[in-house]
């Protein structure tokens, strides 16, 4: 059996969505072995019913094995839970996808991603700023994120392929039924330049409930959301307020207040998202860089601060009393809080080690701890 299966069979238990698989998966260390785990004894914290351990015994695996083939047969690749290359940002969200099935590629590039969306019936403004917005993205080497919907949405993905730049389409249907269909063509450009992903395997209906849910991966692949012309209830809104739940950066547009695609925006705005104006406000707020811990060397000698756009340090040198992962830490840490999640991410570190670094750390008066779990470098004197 392979892990995909055991996924594929756990989703397929009543009262089993991506929040219980994830509990799960990190009760179990090793889903190949979950047939034999729960014929054994299963902790009641993991609220897991007699009923439903019955049932995953009960499952088909021959019907388990052919969705599994089906990955090959659709010429789709997948990640899930337990694999190198499962997004680390994706998996600290409260119900992250156990299983993706994707077209194209995934790359480390996607830690630094930025999403774009907004409404499907837009203007031609809203569809320039998302095309400028997206190509300008891309030559700084931030991929782009959306859902390849009409309007804004597919506009961010054409711009970040103008300028042979990295995107990621997250759908609300299955890969053989890529919707909507006029953007199938995209969707083939996007394999070369990204991935399209969707957490539905081959073959499943395309509710109306599967666009909401899917923003949520939208926001959890991103280390910021920008949205660009919508309304009050849309799903855009969504995406920005899961955004907002999770810790991530929120940025609107704002458009004529005579427009009822700018109410969405502006109301983002009232309740405290950034107005943006240029590319250059989503760097100062979040220092997205290109640089990643594994090319980071640390000086011989200390030179003097400079204020660099970049979530990591050339200029200091950790106290010699942290452990390895405590200087990867301290070392993340700048200017500017940062939270959890952006530390994992750059540290390539384990969420709970991170986590539990940061209270020794907080203890020793090292680091300065904020509200909404974000964390700044204490100041040497």
């Amino acid at each position: 059996m392979h892990i995909e299966e055991a996924i594929i069979g756990l989703m397929k238990v009543q009262g089993f969505g991506p929040s219980k698989v994830k509990k799960i998966f990190e009760w179990s260390k090793d889903l190949l072995q979950i047939k034999e785990q729960f014929s054994n004894h299963i902790p009641s914290e993991l609220l897991v019913s007699k009923e439903q351990a019955q049932d995953f015994q009960k499952i088909n695996w021959e019907l388990i094995r052919t969705e599994y083939e089906n990955i090959k047969k659709y010429q789709m690749k997948s990640v899930c839970f337990g694999q190198s290359n499962y997004p680390a940002s994706l998996f600290l969200l409260p119900d992250p996808p156990p299983l993706l099935y994707y077209k194209g590629d995934l790359s480390l590039e996607d830690k630094n991603a930025v999403a774009i969306v907004g409404t499907r019936n837009c203007s031609d403004y809203g569809k320039k700023i998302a095309y400028r917005l997206a190509s300008q993205f891309a030559e700084r080497k931030i991929t782009v994120v959306s859902g390849l919907a009409l309007g804004i949405d597919v506009s961010a993905h054409r711009g970040s392929i103008s300028t042979q730049g990295r995107t990621l389409a997250v759908l609300g249907s299955s890969l053989d039924k890529i919707t909507p269909p006029r953007n199938t063509s995209v969707a083939h450009q996007i394999f070369s330049q990204g991935a399209v992903l969707s957490e539905y395997p081959a073959g499943h209906p395309t509710y109306p409930g599967n666009f909401p849910r899917r923003n949520r991966i939208i926001a959890g692949l991103s280390q910021a959301v920008i949205v660009i012309e919508a309304a009050t209830r849309s799903g855009s809104l969504i995406t920005a307020r899961l955004a907002m739940e999770y810790g991530r950066e929120v940025f609107a547009v704002p458009g004529p207040v005579t427009s009822l695609v700018s109410e969405g925006p502006h109301k983002l705005i009232q309740e405290g998202a950034h107005l943006l104006h240029s590319i250059d406000d989503v760097f100062s707020q979040l220092s997205l860089s290109n640089v990643t811990f594994a090319n980071l060397k640390i000086p011989s000698k200390i030179s003097p601060k400079t204020h660099s756009k970049t979530f990591l340090k050339y200029q200091e040198i950790p106290p010699p009393s942290l452990s390895l992962e405590e200087k990867k830490i301290w070392l993340c840490l700048g200017d500017m809080p940062l939270s959890i999640e952006h530390i994992t991410i750059q540290t390539g570190l384990e969420a709970p080690l991170v986590i539990r670094s940061l209270m020794i750390m907080e203890i020793r008066k090292q680091i300065i701890a904020f509200p909404g779990q974000r964390y700044l470098r204490r100041t040497q004197e």
